[in-house]
């Protein structure tokens, strides 16, 4: 019964190494990923100064999605509903409403353009900032349509 037992526990410790999943590299290469964020079929990522990157097949391949984004320094992505997010570091909250294809700014009142980070709740769409812009967090009930500070008056 102790061979069988040793025999099994060094079976497992010889086949582990080919149990175990491996990491791959992908084509997107030589970039800063911020943010990642997968909208159905499609993985898209925010970088840090080539704008966002969207691939289709699991990350086999990438191609850059930044028609309309004129700040390429993305710090943060999210989805709400069929609109997509993306914020930017010095150019403020960019929307999209086909998964990328297109982008326009959604800054109406934003006044920190230094976004780092969303949360979706309900239906709220909340964006962090830099703290040294004032206001930190901004909340949104439209969309992105327009923006208001959601930290109790603090900056």
């Amino acid at each position: 019964m102790k061979s069988l037992l040793s025999f099994l526990v060094l079976s497992l410790f010889l086949l582990s190494p080919l149990t175990n999943a491996q990491w791959v590299q992908t084509s997107l290469t030589n970039q800063r990923v911020n943010a990642l964020v997968i909208n159905n079929n499609s993985i898209l990522a925010g970088t840090n100064g080539n704008g966002v990157y969207v691939s289709t097949n699991n990350g086999l391949s990438w191609s850059a999605i930044n028609t309309g984004l004129t700040n390429t320094f993305v710090h943060a992505l999210s989805i709400k509903g069929t609109n997509l997010f993306a914020g930017t570091y010095g150019g403020g909250v960019f929307r999209s409403t086909n998964n990328g294809a297109n982008w326009n700014t959604a800054n109406n009142g934003v006044t920190n353009p230094y976004i780092l980070t969303f949360a979706v709740n309900d239906t709220n769409l909340f964006a962090g900032t830099e703290p040294a812009g004032g206001s930190v967090v901004f909340r949104s009930t439209n969309n992105g349509l327009s923006w208001s500070p959601a930290n109790n008056g603090r900056s």
